[in-house]
């Protein structure tokens, strides 16, 4: 049987809720067509659940808690700190973050 040790099945085990996992996914984008037509419920990010409705058949309600926040973050190994092409791509990626806040 499959397990998520994820910060959502952390969150519901403090409020005693133990989900039973029945699907783990690498990307969160598969997840809409994961439970379309079945009985499964799912935590993902709701700009996301926006994106997806309409797209898959599935039904976007808040939870009864108020989630936890997600952090995103960059990580790299220090070798690559003053790597100009690798401080490009983070400083793109970090204002790409933050416009995607920002909306």
């Amino acid at each position: 049987r499959p397990t998520a040790y994820t910060p959502a099945a952390r969150q519901l085990g403090l409020l005693g809720i133990e989900p039973r996992v029945e699907v783990v996914v690498e990307s969160f984008q598969s997840v809409p067509f994961l439970i379309a037509g079945t009985d499964r419920v799912a935590l993902v990010q709701e700009r996301l659940a926006r994106r997806f409705q309409g797209t898959a058949r599935v039904r976007t309600l808040l939870p009864p808690f108020e989630p936890v926040p997600l952090t995103e973050a960059m990580w790299w190994h220090p070798i690559h700190a003053r790597d100009a092409g690798h401080a490009w791509l983070r400083d793109l990626m970090a204002r790409v973050g933050a416009s995607v806040e920002e909306r």
